[in-house]
């Protein structure tokens, strides 16, 4: 919502405030004495209610102008960021293009390759074991029969036993 919307608001509360006015103007000049008494105090209490709508229209613009101050600082900041970003996708895409210079393999080289790769299956193949026992466990205390977790598991009725005895003491 524009600053427009907020003035034209404005203008029609205005123009409201004015038509309550003149009527209790017109009103008032037909009553008597009493009923101008009752009519000042009414006018004195429009009066009021209009400045107090009058300084909420003030501040509220007040924090519309901080709240679209604040968001184009932000959106600057962003737009930096947003920049900073492009620059480094780019120079990680030229990075990437480029072909690196072969590298020639040392017999060493080649050794530690394939004790890295032997020492890779070992682990991974230890913690598949590791969550077959961690699975065992829990069915087991959910309350299933060793027969079935050895089933699901596809593992040896000896071997959930043995699991069993041994991690549950």
């Amino acid at each position: 919502m524009g600053s427009g919307y907020y003035i034209f608001a404005f203008f029609i509360f205005i123009l409201v405030c004015v038509l309550i006015f003149v009527y209790s103007r017109l009103v008032l000049a037909h009553k008597g004495n009493k009923n101008d008494q009752i009519g000042s105090e009414r006018e004195k209490s429009l009066f009021k209610l209009y400045q107090n709508i009058e300084e909420m229209m003030d501040t509220f613009e007040n924090y519309v102008t901080e709240s679209m101050a604040r968001f184009d600082e932000e959106k600057k900041e962003i737009s930096g960021m947003l920049d900073e970003v492009k620059k480094l996708s780019e120079t990680a895409e030229k990075n990437l293009n480029r072909t690196p210079a072969p590298i020639e393999k040392t017999e060493h080289d080649t050794v530690k390759e394939e004790t890295t790769v032997t020492e890779h299956k070992k682990r991974r193949k230890r913690s598949s074991e590791d969550t077959k026992i961690q699975k065992a466990l829990q069915l087991y205390r959910q309350g299933a029969q060793l027969e079935d977790i050895a089933k699901e598991l596809q593992m040896s009725f000896g071997e959930i036993q043995t699991i069993i005895s041994v991690r549950s003491k």
